[in-house]
C-alpha cells in the first residue's frame, strides 16, 4: 500500500510537505514512508531484487506512530516562526511530547457503558458440570450467531445488557444456566475500529481510524493538538449532529483532572474553534507565556496558571500593556484588584522584579574578622556593628575608620 502511494504521489509531483500531509490523511505514519524509502535505498545499492510485500492495515493511535508522525510532520509543515509561536503557549507543546501520547489502553477491563457495534468480537465461557465456549463476532446487522440459535441482536448495547440477553438465549441449550449449575462469562475479546473526524483549527484535520475505546484526549493527540490559533479550552465534541461534550484542556495541564475525556463514537466530530481571548504574562513569575482566558476569570486567574509569583517578584502592584481601538496605554493594578481585575484580548501583564537595593543593610569592610553586609538595627552604634563582625583584626590601624554615608539629597558623604 505505502509503494503505491508514493508511487502514485512521484507521478503527480508532490512536494515533500505535500506528500506528509497526504500520507497522514490517508492513513500513514510518517515512519511508514521513511521507513520504506530506506528500505527501498538500500535494495537499490544492493542490487538485489527482493518482493514487497503488501499489507493493508487500519489507521490507529499507537504510540509510536503518533509520536512520530506529530514531530516529523511539524517539521516539514509548520514554519519556524510559527513553531516558535507554539513554544510560548501555554499547553500546545504537550503536542511535541514523544513521551506522552494518551494511547487508548486496551489491556483494561472493559468498562460497564462500552457500547457494543459491528465488527466488535465476544468471547463466551460456559463453565460447572459442563464446559462449552463460542467466539461471536458483531455483524454487519447488529447480530451474533451461537450454533444453530436465532440471532441475537446486541449492537447498541451495553457489554452488560447484550450478557443478560445472551444467557436468556442460552438457556435453551443449557438448562444449567437456569437452575445455577452452570454458569456463563461474556466478555469482549477484540475491540471494532471507528471513524472520527477532527476539523477546525488543529495541525493536522481529517478523519481518523482509531480503537472503540479511543477518547477525545486520543484523537486530539493523532492530530497533532490545537494550531497556535486553535482554541485549548473550548474544544467541542459533536455527536449526531448535537454537541454533547465541551473539554477545557487547561483542567488536565494544570491539575491533571481528566474527567472532561470523553469516549468516541462511530462517526463523531472533534471541532477545535479559533482561540478568543488570550493575555501574555511576563517576568517575574514562574512560568511566563501565553495564556487563554474564559469568562469569569481575572488577573488573580492568570497569575495562577503561571504558577505565582517568583521568589523576586515585586508583588505590591503590575503593570498591563493594553491596546486601545486607537492606540496604546499603560494601567497599573494594584494587590487588592488582582481578584476582580477584568483583562481584555491581547493583553501583556508585565510583573517587576524587586528593586536591588536593601531598606536596613550597612556594610562594613577592611580589617576585620567578618566583613559583609549586616542589619541596621534600631540605635546602632559603630561599635555594635564591629562587635558583631567579632572585631578587629591585630593589624589593623585603631586610630581611625571611615564612614561613607549617603546625604537626603544622594550626594555622597565621608565622615573620619
Amino acid at each position: 500500500d505505502i509503494k503505491k502511494f508514493l508511487q502514485q504521489a512521484q507521478e503527480s509531483g508532490m512536494s515533500e510537505e505535500q506528500l506528509s500531509a497526504a500520507a497522514a490523511a490517508k492513513g500513514f505514519t510518517a515512519s511508514d514512508i521513511v521507513k520504506f524509502k530506506e528500505r527501498m535505498t538500500k535494495l537499490q545499492s544492493d542490487k538485489k531484487s527482493v518482493g514487497v510485500k503488501n499489507s493493508t492495515r487500519e489507521r490507529t493511535v499507537d504510540s509510536t506512530e503518533i509520536a512520530t508522525a506529530s514531530r516529523d510532520s511539524k517539521r516539514q509543515i509548520i514554519d519556524e516562526k510559527a513553531e516558535i509561536r507554539r513554544l510560548k503557549i501555554f499547553g500546545l507543546n504537550i503536542f511535541n511530547n514523544q513521551t506522552l501520547n494518551f494511547e487508548p489502553n486496551l489491556n483494561i477491563a472493559t468498562p460497564r457503558n462500552y457500547v457494543l457495534g459491528t465488527n466488535d468480537e465476544l468471547s463466551i465461557d460456559i463453565t460447572g458440570y459442563a464446559y462449552a465456549h463460542y467466539d461471536a463476532k458483531v455483524n454487519a446487522d447488529g447480530n451474533i450467531k451461537i450454533e444453530n440459535l436465532n440471532p441475537i441482536f446486541v449492537a447498541g448495547q451495553t457489554l452488560e445488557q447484550a450478557k443478560i440477553k445472551i444467557v436468556q438465549r442460552l438457556k435453551t441449550l443449557f438448562g444449567g444456566l437456569g437452575s445455577g449449575g452452570l454458569s456463563a462469562d461474556v466478555t469482549l475479546s477484540k475491540i471494532r475500529s471507528i471513524k472520527v473526524t477532527v476539523i477546525g483549527e488543529a495541525v493536522f484535520p481529517g478523519t481518523y481510524t482509531v480503537p472503540s475505546l479511543a477518547t477525545a484526549f486520543n484523537l486530539l493527540y493523532a492530530a497533532g493538538g490545537p494550531t497556535d490559533i486553535g482554541s485549548l479550552r473550548n474544544i467541542e465534541v459533536f455527536r449526531k449532529g448535537k454537541k454533547v461534550k465541551t473539554l477545557d484542556l487547561y483542567d488536565f495541564l494544570l491539575r491533571g483532572d481528566l474527567t472532561d475525556d470523553i469516549g468516541l463514537i462511530d462517526q463523531d466530530v472533534v471541532l477545535i474553534p479559533y482561540v478568543d481571548k488570550r493575555v501574555t504574562i511576563n517576568g517575574a513569575v514562574r512560568n511566563p507565556k501565553i495564556y487563554e482566558l474564559k469568562n469569569g476569570e481575572y488577573l488573580s486567574s492568570v497569575l495562577a496558571f503561571a504558577g505565582g509569583f517568583n521568589e523576586m517578584a515585586y508583588a505590591k502592584a503590575i503593570r498591563i500593556d493594553r491596546a486601545t481601538d486607537t492606540e496604546k496605554k499603560i494601567l497599573t493594578v494594584q494587590k487588592e484588584e488582582f481578584s476582580k481585575f477584568m483583562l481584555y484580548k491581547g493583553d501583556i501583564i508585565a510583573v517587576d522584579s524587586l528593586l536591588e537595593r536593601y531598606e536596613n543593610k550597612v556594610v562594613v569592610s577592611g580589617a576585620i574578622f567578618r566583613p559583609g553586609k549586616y542589619e541596621l538595627e534600631p540605635n546602632m552604634t559603630i561599635k555594635k556593628l564591629l562587635t558583631q563582625a567579632e572585631g578587629l583584626k591585630p593589624e589593623a590601624f585603631k586610630e581611625r575608620a571611615l564612614l561613607y554615608r549617603e546625604r537626603p539629597n544622594a550626594d555622597p558623604e565621608l565622615i573620619s
